[in-house]
């Protein structure tokens, strides 16, 4: 396992443990005791993983078609399990299907059995709330993270102790889909309080806890960016920065792509407070780490280049260096195509905002009939989206119409 992750000649000892998920000889308990030690987070395992948990849930299920009473809860654990897996290697339409099924089975067993079953329903229920949002479905994902935090608050009542991990866990996920409903007090507030929790749990364990505070931390320096705070913003992004830096050189297979994404925000924090050297230079290794891991992984690692080439377009042209800035917009304008055309529902939106920044970075080239052409575009999109967030889309619409009215009545 040590060797797959981390040898530079990896490639035997990931075959082998791949030989290991797909034996059909393998037991039940075989594949049980080798699921909890392949990692989660592993760009050279996660395709093992996901096997073995589909193994898993095939197995549960015929056990389950004989003796549900025993075996369904088994049989939801295992559906949980895979969703997870397939969700970190970017397979997010079987991921939802899974975690559904392990929804609509747990649902069950906690009204029958609330004392024996509603703590794994919660658990369940803040995976479904993140694969509903992968599908672009954020008020169905809030219902749902939401009842995971009453579940768990009904939980803790009579042990305060217990339960605080999975209370953080779903007090973050709560941030940003409030953020992502337009609802930002609110989100600010849970981000808060999910960094106050994981800095307690980071108190009592830093090696256990200490990735859960940074991607806390991630998620409240966005926000305080959202929010115009960009002092507390850039040093909430600088300290997590700092923690994705140390994983990645312990554990590249496992923390690059985190680092690079932390990167990125730090570069947005870094402009966002005028300094724009080292905005720049952040977002510059953000996109090189993230064209290497694209380069092996296009299909998870696509749409985080795509991210991060906006990001660089912006901090170009923000120094003068519009050409480049065109280019850089350019190539993640296509990408964004690309991933719409294949998962609409997950990339549009992002595709309007790299259209209307695509079209504002035409119009300082002076490339006046490009950019009305691009912000004609963007109504189209942004109008496709807007009964989906009219608090976002509505002023995304309003804004492209104005620039599209103002070049189309250009004197010529």
């Amino acid at each position: 396992m040590a060797a797959a992750t981390s040898a530079a000649h990896h490639a035997p000892f990931v075959a082998a443990l791949r030989v290991l998920a797909e034996d059909p000889a393998a037991t039940l308990d075989e594949l049980a005791a080798l699921h909890p030690v392949l990692p989660y987070v592993s760009r050279r395992l996660g395709p093992v993983g996901a096997d073995v948990a589909r193994r898993l849930v095939d197995l549960f299920d015929e056990l389950a078609a004989d003796d549900p009473d025993t075996h369904r809860p088994d049989l939801a654990w295992a559906l949980n399990e895979w969703a997870v897996r397939l969700g970190e290697i970017g397979l997010h339409s079987k991921a939802l299907a899974a975690i559904e099924r392990a929804v609509e089975l747990l649902r069950a067993l906690a009204q029958d059995d609330p004392d024996a079953h509603l703590s794994l329903l919660a658990g369940v229920l803040t995976n479904y709330a993140n694969r509903l949002s992968y599908r672009g479905r954020g008020a169905d994902a809030l219902a749902a993270a939401d009842e995971a935090a009453a579940h768990y608050r009904a939980l803790s009542e009579t042990d305060p102790g217990a339960y605080r991990v999975e209370r953080a866990r779903v007090q973050s996920n709560i941030a940003v889909l409030l953020d992502e409903l337009g609802r930002d007090e609110e989100a600010l507030a849970a981000a808060e309080q999910a960094v106050t929790l994981r800095r307690a749990l980071t108190r009592d364990d830093r090696a256990a806890h200490e990735t859960d505070l940074a991607a806390s931390l991630t998620i409240f320096a966005t926000l305080l960016g959202h929010a115009g705070r960009h002092e507390e913003a850039l040093a909430l992004s600088a300290e997590a920065l700092a923690h994705y830096r140390l994983r990645a050189e312990a554990s590249p297979d496992a923390y690059l792509s985190m680092l690079a994404s932390s990167l990125n925000l730090h570069s947005i924090c870094l402009a966002a407070a005028g300094r724009l050297d080292e905005a720049l230079a952040a977002v510059l290794e953000s996109v090189a780490l993230r064209r290497a891991l694209a380069d092996s992984s296009r299909d998870t690692d696509l749409p985080d280049l795509a991210a991060s080439l906006n990001t660089l377009s912006l901090r170009l042209a923000r120094l003068g260096r519009d050409a480049e800035a065109l280019a850089a917009i350019e190539e993640a304008f296509g990408h964004f195509r690309a991933l719409v055309d294949v998962a609409p529902a997950s990339y549009l939106p992002e595709l309007v905002t790299v259209a209307s920044n695509r079209a504002e970075q035409l119009v300082r080239l002076g490339r006046h009939s490009e950019a009305l052409a691009g912000f004609d575009e963007v109504v189209a999109l942004a109008r496709a989206l807007v009964q989906q967030d009219p608090a976002v889309f509505g002023r995304v619409l309003a804004a492209a119409l104005r620039r599209a009215d103002r070049l189309r009545h250009r004197p010529a």
